[in-house]
């Protein structure tokens, strides 16, 4: 019975999980006005080249300034060492952007979620003993 109680809790959990606490979209040139307190992870080119952005706190955020899009990229492994290059490009040449969002209000409730999704398997639990 205990087993069963810990599979259905992580479960419940495992499900809260899936819900996500950020929110990734791929969005054209277009919209990025719409979206520009989203973190920019990568970019498609018109001619479909793909630059991921590398998260580190050694160079910046990928941001726009005057229709130009700066970030720095992983260019080539040579060695067992990245090169990290710093990538210009004018938004016309964009295709797409893979933006995403840290949501700390749903990060939350998935939280309280779980802890009341265990304390009410706690609860019941024993009800079920009976059966």
């Amino acid at each position: 019975m205990l087993q069963d109680k810990k599979s259905t809790i992580t479960l419940i959990c495992f499900i809260f999980h899936l819900y996500g606490c950020s929110q990734s979209l791929e969005i054209t040139k277009d919209q990025v006005e719409e979206y520009k307190d989203y973190e920019i992870k990568s970019i498609v080119t018109n001619e479909d080249r793909e630059y991921k952005f590398e998260k580190s706190d050694l160079y910046p955020e990928p941001e726009i300034k005057d229709s130009l899009l700066l970030g720095w990229v992983k260019e080539s492994f040579e060695k067992n060492v990245y090169i990290i290059k710093e990538l210009k490009i004018p938004i016309s040449q964009i295709k797409t952007l893979n933006v995403e969002k840290f949501d700390a209000n749903k990060m939350g409730l998935i939280f309280i979620l779980s802890i009341a999704a265990v304390v009410v398997m706690v609860l019941i639990g024993p009800l079920f003993a009976f059966m």
